[in-house]
């Protein structure tokens, strides 16, 4: 476990151009930072252990952006209400309750494990090297909006208005929709995402006018792709479950690594305690997330 905490004032031995910065987010692997403001007011990832770190000799922080929390305060924005914490026998207990027998039970296996199989199907066919290479000589860009969409009506994870109807239209007007599509497919074909494959799908996201990505949109396309290997992260229900099983998310808004490698660990906990129960994936995992902490 690293020793540096939030709100620290760091320098970096190795990139002295970045002067100062300020400790965001750290976990046992990763450490967010920012940079001052003359210096961009960025913040950038690293991996820990990290020996090019140290102490800066001056912890005053001026020259850093006030934290997100200081600034809705500020404005007279009303502070978000915290999740409840639920405890996994709780969720477990919602779970079984609505699938007596699990994992096994059909009523299940028809209304998770079903649709989702579909979305596999229509991703493997609408993804395919084959099919992306017709997308492209094409040079239409609703092709991959369509392509999407087939995936989507398998089993609509996205809010209708709020989520799907601005990623179609933003993927159809698009030429840089071919650029996404690809990455999504050779992450799916990896197996997982790395930090960088992470990185460039985010910027995709932003050329084809998108804007930072939201973690519903960005996260659920791989999942429904793959059985395992990809978290889909759905705000409320991971800030609930993370806490539950003693894991800190350190969540922020917007699709970033540090705190998607923590969704990570959520979904590995919970298969490891649900496979007694006949989980076979992450397929399951996700299923008991959407159902155990939907409060």
């Amino acid at each position: 476990m690293s020793d540096f905490q939030v709100g620290q004032i760091l320098e970096h031995t190795e990139l002295p151009e970045m002067g100062r910065v300020k400790v965001e987010q750290v976990s046992v692997e990763l450490i967010r930072v920012q940079s001052e403001r003359k210096n961009g007011g960025e913040n950038r990832t690293f991996r820990l252990p990290n020996p090019h770190f140290q102490l800066s000799n001056d912890q005053s922080a001026y020259g850093f952006d006030a934290p997100k929390a200081v600034k809705r305060a500020a404005k007279g924005a009303p502070k978000a209400e915290a999740r409840p914490v639920l405890p996994f026998e709780e969720a477990l207990a919602a779970f079984q309750a609505k699938y007596p027998a699990a994992f096994s039970d059909p009523k299940y296996l028809k209304a998770e494990r079903a649709p989702k199989a579909a979305a596999l199907a229509a991703w493997q066919t609408h993804f395919s090297a084959e099919a992306l290479a017709k997308a492209k000589a094409s040079q239409d860009p609703g092709a991959i909006a369509r392509a999407f969409k087939a995936v989507y009506e398998a089993i609509p994870l996205l809010h209708p208005a709020g989520e799907w109807l601005p990623f179609f239209k933003a993927l159809s007007a698009s030429p840089e929709a071919f650029t996404l599509a690809q990455r999504y497919a050779d992450a799916v074909a990896a197996g997982s995402f790395t930090e960088e494959s992470f990185s460039a799908l985010a910027q995709s996201f932003e050329a084809v006018g998108l804007g930072r990505p939201k973690w519903t949109v960005f996260t659920c396309w791989p999942c429904l792709a793959t059985a395992s290997g990809f978290a889909f992260v759905k705000p409320t229900l991971i800030q609930g479950a993370a806490p539950g099983l003693g894991i800190a998310l350190n969540y922020e808004p917007f699709a970033n690594w540090l705190t998607y490698t923590q969704a990570l660990s959520v979904y590995e906990e919970l298969l490891k305690r649900l496979q007694p129960l006949g989980a076979q994936d992450w397929i399951d995992v996700q299923s008991f997330l959407w159902i155990g902490w939907k409060k």
